[in-house]
This record gives C-alpha cells, sequence and structure tokens, in this order.
C-alpha cells in the first residue's frame, strides 16, 4: 500500500512541470514571471472557456492564463515576444496557418521562446460558424499542417485549437473530439481587436479579470495597441495580485496535472449556449421561389422513386438438436413510386389598390362622415349633412336618427 502511495506522489510531482518565479527571471526581481505551468489532457476536457462552455481551465484564485491570437505577424509579434521574454512570462499563441506561411520565422520564434503554440484555422473565415463542415474541417487540418510543415515537427503544435471569432459548430466539436484536440474558447475579453486605445484594452482586461477573479485572457498578437499595452497589463496584474500560468499538453512523457472535476467548473459560468444561426439569405436570394420536388432536398428523382421500403416478417419455427427455436426473417422490399407531379406556385391575389401614387390628405370625409365645422350653429351642436342621417327600425314605429360625433344617437323630430 506504501508502495503505491509512493508512485502516486512520484507521478504528480512528474506531471507538474517546475513553475517559474519571479526570482528566476534574471536581473528583474519586479517582473511578474510565471507562476506555474499545468499540464492538460484534451482528450478529458476537450472544451473549456466560459464565454462558450461550461468548463475553464484548473485555475486557483488570481490565476491568469494569457493567449493571443491571429498571428504571427511582425513587427508586433517580435515585440510581443520581447515584452513576455522581459517578465520571464509564457503565453499560448493560437496562429493562423496563412500567416504561420508568410512568417515562418516569426512562429519558430514563439516555438523557441518556450511558447505553447495552437491553431486557429488555415484562413480565419469571418463566420467560421456559418461555413459548411467540410470547409470547416478543412480549416482545421490545413491550419494544423500548415504549423507543423513551418516548425518541422508535428510535436510542436499543440493539439489546441480555438474558432475563429468564437464560431464554435457542434459538428466541428465533433471533429476536434475525434481528433483528440481541444476547443479553446475565453473568460475574459480585453476588446483589443476594437478600435479602442491602449488604455482601454488594460482597463477592460483587468476589470473583466476583477469580476471573474481568474481565467484566460484573449488577446492577439497583430494589433499595434496589444503592443503598446502589454507591458502596462503586466505590470497592473502583479499590483492586483494575479499570476501567469502556462499550459501544455499531455504527451506520453509529460503527464497531466493531478485535478478535480471542481477544479475545471467555473463559478460564474452558465449553461451551455446554442450556437449563434444565421439566416439562410446570407446567400444568394432567388426572385422566385423553386418548384416543389425531390431536388429541394436534394434528392435525384430516381432516388425519390425508391426512397419507401416495406418491412415483411416472417415467423417460422425450426427442431435442431431436439430444441425448437423460432426463425424471425424480415424481407426489406422497395416499393417504387412516382414523385408527384411538379406544379408551379400559385400566382399571388392582385389587391385593388390604388394606382396613385399619393394617398389623399386624411378628412372627415375619407372616414365616411360628412359634416360642417360650424360651430354658430343655433343648438349648439354639430350641424348634420344629409349623408349623416340614417334610419332606425325600432318596434312600433320608424323615426329618423343623426349621427352627432360628440353626442352619440340623437333622435330628429319625424315630419
Amino acid at each position: 500500500m506504501r508502495w503505491f502511495a509512493a508512485q502516486a506522489i512520484v507521478l504528480a510531482l512528474i506531471s507538474a512541470s517546475p513553475a517559474m518565479a519571479a526570482d528566476d527571471c534574471p536581473g528583474k526581481p519586479d517582473a511578474i514571471g510565471t507562476s506555474r505551468t499545468i499540464v492538460v489532457d484534451p482528450r478529458g476536457h476537450p472544451q473549456i472557456g466560459t464565454i462558450n462552455y461550461s468548463e475553464t481551465l484548473p485555475l486557483a484564485d488570481r490565476e491568469v492564463v494569457l493567449t493571443f491570437d491571429d498571428g504571427p505577424r511582425p513587427p508586433f509579434t517580435t515585440k510581443v515576444l520581447e515584452i513576455l521574454a522581459a517578465e520571464c512570462v509564457k503565453a499560448t499563441f493560437f496562429t493562423i496557418g496563412q500567416m504561420a506561411e508568410a512568417y515562418p520565422e516569426e512562429l519558430r520564434k514563439l516555438r523557441d521562446a518556450g511558447h505553447t503554440i495552437g491553431t486557429h484555422s488555415y484562413t480565419h473565415p469571418t463566420y467560421f460558424d456559418a461555413i459548411s463542415r467540410d470547409r470547416a474541417e478543412l480549416e482545421i487540418e490545413v491550419g494544423v499542417a500548415s504549423a507543423a510543415v513551418v516548425l518541422g515537427d508535428r510535436n510542436d503544435v499543440s493539439p489546441f485549437f480555438r474558432y475563429p471569432g468564437l464560431g464554435r459548430t457542434m459538428a466541428s466539436e465533433d471533429h476536434l473530439a475525434k481528433r483528440g484536440m481541444m476547443a479553446w474558447s475565453a473568460d475574459v475579453l480585453a476588446d483589443d481587436w476594437k478600435r479602442v486605445s491602449a488604455r482601454d484594452i488594460v482597463n477592460r482586461a483587468i476589470t473583466r479579470l476583477e469580476a471573474r477573479g481568474k481565467g484566460i485572457l484573449l488577446l492577439h498578437d497583430i494589433h499595434p495597441a496589444t503592443v503598446v499595452a502589454l507591458p502596462t497589463l503586466l505590470r497592473t496584474l502583479k499590483e492586483h495580485g494575479f499570476r501567469i500560468v502556462h499550459v501544455v499538453p499531455a504527451t506520453a512523457d509529460r503527464l497531466k496535472t493531478a485535478t478535480a472535476p471542481q477544479d475545471w467548473a467555473a463559478p460564474w459560468a452558465a449553461q451551455k449556449r446554442w450556437p449563434r444561426l444565421y439566416p439562410f439569405a446570407r446567400g444568394a436570394i432567388d426572385d422566385e421561389l423553386l418548384v416543389p420536388g425531390a431536388q429541394i432536398f436534394q434528392i435525384t428523382d430516381n432516388i425519390a422513386r425508391t426512397a419507401v421500403t416495406r418491412t415483411v416478417r416472417t415467423v417460422t419455427v425450426e427442431k435442431v438438436k431436439g430444441r425448437y427455436y423460432r426463425r424471425i426473417v424480415q424481407h426489406h422490399r422497395i416499393v417504387e413510386y412516382e414523385p408527384p407531379a411538379r406544379t408551379a406556385w400559385p400566382a399571388p391575389a392582385q389587391d385593388n389598390v390604388s394606382a396613385e401614387p399619393v394617398l389623399p390628405v386624411p378628412s372627415l370625409a375619407s372616414a365616411g362622415v360628412e359634416y360642417a365645422l360650424r360651430p354658430e350653429a343655433e343648438d349648439g351642436r354639430w350641424p348634420l349633412a344629409e349623408s349623416a342621417l340614417g334610419i332606425e327600425i325600432g318596434a312600433t314605429r320608424v323615426r329618423t336618427v343623426a349621427f352627432d360625433p360628440l353626442g352619440g344617437m340623437q333622435s330628429l323630430p319625424t315630419k
């Protein structure tokens, strides 16, 4: 029993990578440094980041994971690397395949500096959650392959993927899970992709981290405002008592950090959100509807003719080695049928609308009431025109009545 306990302790020590404190940052006693490194297994927790999911990384209070999207892009990525190196900070970079191919040396600098390299698709589609499933899988796979080719080793690319614009889809999530990749969202946004100043980036990041208490911070290494804000952001994080955590994937030689299920739950996380849906009007719109038919549902006429099957079930009794058995056989017979005749859509009914380009000015006459506005009338009531008179039929007599807009219906003396 003691041997198993000792083995568990050894495994826990091996799985926890050595932490880098500010004391390990030569010549920078005031640097924030990297407090610790955690090792995660994507297969155990395939989706993290409470902007999209109910789980986040197993962080303690006041711990922050820095992430940068959309690079590499010199000179901004180069400056970000210099700032992080000066503070002995390790981060996670989600690179775009095309950017990696365009600036391969920048990507290798990320790897050589010890940062984690994830992927962010190949072309960064603006609406990743609106593209087809095949296109999404292609973006994921080619993005990973591009980074791997540039780095020369597939193992240098971590199985971490972040959706462009955080546009997740269930189909893409299934594909990532099958590939053993972790879908990263975020917990805190600094809005540095918007047209905001460096001061706003720092203020928004700190304010939102204070509200959360910890989390994954999303930044971009392609914007000059982010480069300007980063030194102040790191300094302010330290002043507010935050600590930087580095995240790496588990491998055969690097065991995952021991955690409990509740460590991955965020107290502020809501239930899973529905994916954003876009109207079909995003594509081209035809002037006329298609004629109803099987082709609307991407079914050819040949398939439509044999789309229905009829199941025939037969039961027989057989004797085998003195025992009786029931043999049940199901025959599936194709029942052909002709597709329904295609008919044109009915023409819309033409309303009897005036062809005049301008409607008449509203008046009493347009409401069907005709009377003159003469306050000098003898009895103080509105004088009534002939068309305002009606006939009321009672049980015993007929009387002439008038409709007074102020006094209601009044009887007039009969002649």
